[in-house]
């Protein structure tokens, strides 16, 4: 349902907002009063268009207000409900040329980008633009829009909108599909006739055998290749053997060398702290292990006392919390207490007795007048079943007097329903009041009891504020314990750095010493390691002539080898290609037979798809045409027309009628024997059966003056249908019109819309 709609600079409209209600929604006023915008914007909210803009009558700019000076930017807003969901749907135009849109569902955001915004209302209503175009919403002058197309286009458009011409379609492509398929299996067959299958399969033979020739040559030619390869790895292995010990003779003379190098540097170094350091390390030792203990003992005691002073001020901390909170709450107090004396308990008390024994009184008073308006409302009926005698006391009746009585009975349900209303209106005053007078007995009792949970609150803080004071002297001692330990702990360690630096100046001499030492031992070891080594550059240079003439032998051994295989690539890429080109061939005459199958399936499926669209055909055209009889007695009003039907034909969709000829029923197109008017009238029930069968979870119908053709007969009938009949079919309906009459359509939410268009005013909108 559509809850609401709001505008601001569109078209006419400056800000109007329109509310809906269920049922029958009457928009009234004279041409250029801004009622079909109103349509118009629905339409844009939902999908982003409308048919002016679709046929391009208008363009997007021309919607923003222009008079009586240019407005910059125009917008419109739809609520709607869908299975209890909210939504809610803006769209944003601006001189400039940009669309905004924003759709939110219950509140939360859903979607901003406009295409996307359109596609998701689609889901939701499960209705596209042109399915509300043509079954739901009828513009201005477009009831008769089926009746004025050209037969082939109301056969195209009214499948379209049956959803049949997906089956035409269909039907097309499976013919076009097949008949090529056919044409492909004919050119298949004439191209696999033109092969000699047999002629390629001894050429395949043939080919086979010399494969094998060159298979066992390279066969020896690989053998040979593994014996030169196998002497040349051995030359190889020797060659490598040789120079590693070669260049191991080498390191070691540089090593021995850099050796001596480092001794004599480290003699000098010995040389200069040989007086500057201490030598006795394990008296250092000793002093700087009883330094660490010192330190430790330091470092405890600080930690301690900063543990000590963490705690009080922790407690410190803690009790001013709670002196803050317990504050907080003497204050809170002091302002219950003040809004409690503004409440005066026993006189709510008295209000609320009295407004309950009135609620009371005021719904009995509501139930008795509803019993008397059914009660009038079955005599009404009754009076008019029985036209000669009195239903209740079979007394003769003339005219006059049953007229009397209709009209005494008439009266007094009149005033039974103003009486029903006006006790509605004094019920949901006394149900406010009751409201509010409950409210304020339960806030008193509210601040009652928070009352009571702040009784002790001044003996607390007085004792939070003694808890205080002690805590921060006990903070201050503590904080003066720690700042000794800490001035201590400095000490110890600045007495523990100095015995390291004196340490390590012992250690690095011992330290050189011994490295002295094991440089001379190692030098001992390299020098006679040395002179066992025996290779020299002569030896490696004759293995090294060995093993080039190995090497020549099997690159020679590649060439040949390479030279077979590319023989045999070749022979085997030829026998690959006659391969493929038999299994080509053969695969051409399994493909005629595979598509020569597919085009007599393709067949079968074209018959079953016009099956399919015929059954359809019947089954939504039998459905529209039920809706059209049971709603056509009560929207024509003259005997003339006993029904009304949709034939569909081979070529076109005929709106007929049924009509006495020679005393025989028959059925006539509405375009050769209709009026005006009744063209309107068939037009009008056609629309509506669209609505229900196209869109039956909407059950929408929006009509922009349908009346303008239809005389004052069937407007009186047309009014009747919107009060009784319509509301059973159809949840939702907006009619916008020109005749004030339609005013008299009760149950109806009715908008009166005016303007000055001398003085370019925008549109005022008035509920009747």
């Amino acid at each position: 349902m559509i809850d609401q709609i709001e505008l601001e600079n569109w078209k006419t409209h400056g800000r109007s907002t329109l509310n809906f209600v269920k049922g029958t929604n009457i928009l009234i006023g004279q041409m250029g009063a801004g009622k079909s915008s109103i349509l118009d914007a629905i339409s844009f909210a939902l999908f982003g268009t409308f048919p002016s803009i679709q046929r391009r009558r208008i363009n997007t700019s021309e919607i923003i207000r222009n008079r009586p000076e240019q407005k910059e930017t125009a917008s419109v807003k739809v609520y709607f409900t869908i299975n209890d969901d909210k939504y809610s749907v803006k769209r944003t135009l601006s001189l400039s040329g940009g669309a905004k849109a924003q759709l939110e569902k219950n509140g939360t955001y859903v979607q901003s980008q406009p295409q996307r915004v359109t596609e998701e209302v689609e889901r939701v209503l499960k209705i596209d633009y042109d399915l509300f175009s043509k079954a739901i919403y009828s513009e201005q002058n477009g009831l008769e829009y089926f009746l004025n197309l050209r037969p082939v286009d109301r056969k195209k458009q009214i499948d379209e909108l049956l959803g049949l011409d997906k089956f035409a379609v269909a039907q097309e492509n499976a013919a076009s599909v097949m008949n090529k398929i056919k044409d492909l299996a004919e050119e298949d067959d004439k191209t696999a006739k033109g092969f000699e299958v047999s002629k390629l399969k001894e050429q395949l033979d043939l080919l086979n055998s010399e494969i094998n020739k060159i298979e066992a040559a390279k066969a020896a030619s690989e053998e040979s290749l593994r014996r030169n390869e196998a002497i040349a790895r051995s030359h190889d292995a020797d060659i490598r053997s040789l120079k590693a010990s070669y260049q191991k003779k080498l390191r070691l003379e540089q090593e021995i060398a850099s050796n001596r190098s480092r001794i004599d540097l480290l003699s000098k170094e010995i040389a200069k702290i040989e007086g500057a350091a201490e030598v006795d390390v394990k008296g250092i030792e000793s002093r700087i292990s009883q330094a660490r203990k010192d330190a430790e003992k330091a470092k405890s005691d600080a930690k301690n006392a900063l543990e000590a002073e963490r705690k009080a001020q922790a407690l410190l901390s803690n009790i001013n919390a709670d002196s803050s909170k317990a504050k907080k709450d003497k204050s809170d107090r002091d302002r219950l207490a003040t809004e409690q004396k503004s409440y005066d308990k026993d006189a709510i008390k008295r209000s609320i007795t009295e407004h309950s024994a009135r609620i009371s009184d005021t719904q009995k008073s509501i139930a008795h007048n509803r019993a008397m308006k059914e009660e009038g409302g079955k005599w009404i009926v009754e009076l008019n079943k029985h036209v000669q005698k009195c239903p209740v006391c079979e007394r003769e009746l003339d005219e006059q007097m049953r007229g009397k009585l209709i009209s005494d009975k008439s009266h007094a349900l009149k005033l039974a329903e103003q009486a029903i209303k006006d006790l509605e209106a004094g019920l949901k005053d006394e149900q406010k009041r009751l409201e509010a007078d409950n409210s304020a007995m339960n806030k008193l009792t509210v601040i009652e009891d928070k009352l009571k949970a702040y009784a002790d609150i001044d003996a607390l803080l007085s004792r939070l504020d003694a808890d205080a004071r002690k805590a921060k002297a006990d903070h201050d001692k503590a904080k003066d314990a720690s700042d000794a330990a800490n001035e201590l702990l400095s000490k110890k360690n600045e007495e523990l750095v100095d015995l390291g630096r004196r340490l390590d100046g012992a250690r690095r001499r011992l330290d050189m010493l011994n490295q002295k030492k094991e440089l001379e031992r190692s030098n001992e070891e390299k020098t006679k390691e040395h002179k066992e080594i025996k290779a020299d550059q002569s030896a490696i240079d004759l293995l090294q002539g060995k093993l080039t003439e190995a090497v020549a032998n099997v690159s020679r051994l590649m060439a040949d080898l390479k030279s077979y295989q590319t023989q045999e690539s070749d022979k085997r890429k030829q026998i690959s290609e006659k391969s493929l080109e038999i299994a080509r061939v053969e695969s051409i005459y399994e493909g005629v037979r595979k598509k020569r199958f597919v085009a007599e399936n393709l067949s079968r499926f074209r018959s079953s798809l016009q099956e399919t669209q015929a059954v359809l055909r019947t089954r939504l055209i039998g459905s529209i045409n039920s809706i059209m009889n049971d709603i056509w007695p009560d929207l024509y009003p003259y005997g003339d027309y006993t029904g009304i039907m949709l034939d569909a034909t081979a070529d076109d969709y005929i709106l007929k009628v049924k009509t006495s000829i020679g005393g025989e029923n028959a059925w006539q197109n509405v375009e050769a024997i209709a009026s005006g008017g009744e063209r309107s009238m068939g037009c009008l029930a056609m629309r509506i059966a669209f609505s229900l069968v196209l869109a039956p979870n909407l059950r929408w119908l929006i009509l922009d003056e349908p009346t303008h053709n239809i005389d004052r007969a069937g407007l009186e009938r047309f009014i009747k249908m919107f009060n009784e009949v319509l509301p059973r079919l159809i949840d939702q309906s907006f009619i916008i019109t020109h005749d004030p009459i339609l005013k008299q359509a009760y149950n109806s939410k009715v908008y009166m819309l005016t303007r000055d268009k001398g003085q370019n005013r925008e549109t005022v909108i008035e509920e009747v």
